[in-house]
């Protein structure tokens, strides 16, 4: 009884914790958005400001979300409302990532400033600038930052930084159950409830 309720719990550990996916951990050289085929925007064009712990709006963000032969493209359009601006940072692990980001300046009116892109450990994405002006961009210059997925979106929280943190809530992927997923945890809820039956017998 043991070794069943053990393949029980196991079965439903899998299905809850996922099998993982392969890992991009360091430096992401930077692809042009230019370059890439968007194909089909699949979620409304959202916009949201990114607020700093005292309440200060430091800033705004345009998401866009694409797909094409089963790759999303989460676009970011952000303008900053204050300057100085040296990072741009996912708070969430971006999963699915397949290790293609990177930006466009678009009508950004920021000359000299590129951006290095570098996947951290716990899976967040880090765009930092290396701009001529104290290696930051400014208000009201606008640049794209991008990266892609195979899972569609959810809403995740994404960091402008200078001096301060501004948070503000944008499209990121999220997980999406697979038939396997689904039987695996079925199998799981399945040997638990015959063990729950069983225990009622002996009782």
């Amino acid at each position: 009884m043991k070794w069943l309720q053990g393949c029980a719990a196991t079965a439903l550990l899998v299905a809850v914790m996922g099998t993982g996916g392969p890992a991009y951990a360091g430096p992401i050289a930077p692809t042009d958005l230019d370059t890439i085929a968007l194909g089909a925007q699949v979620a409304p064009t959202t916009t949201d400001d990114f607020v700093s712990p005292s309440g200060a709006d430091i800033g705004d963000i345009i998401n866009k979300v694409f797909l094409n032969n089963g790759i999303y493209t989460y676009v970011h359009r952000v303008i900053p409302s204050i300057n100085f601006i040296s990072e741009l940072n996912t708070a969430f692990d971006v999963l699915g990532f397949n290790g293609i980001a990177g930006y466009d300046f678009g009508d950004a009116t920021t000359a000299g400033v590129a951006f290095t892109i570098e996947e951290d450990p716990d899976g967040t994405l880090d765009w930092e600038s290396q701009g001529v002006a104290g290696g930051s961009w400014g208000a009201g210059e606008s640049i794209a930052f991008f990266f892609q997925s195979d899972l569609p979106p959810g809403l995740g929280d994404y960091n402008l930084i200078n001096h301060t943190v501004g948070a503000a809530t944008s499209y990121a992927p999220q997980p999406v159950p697979e038939p396997m997923t689904l039987a695996m945890m079925g199998l799981g809820l399945v040997g638990l409830g015959a063990l729950r039956g069983i225990n009622k017998k002996s009782a």
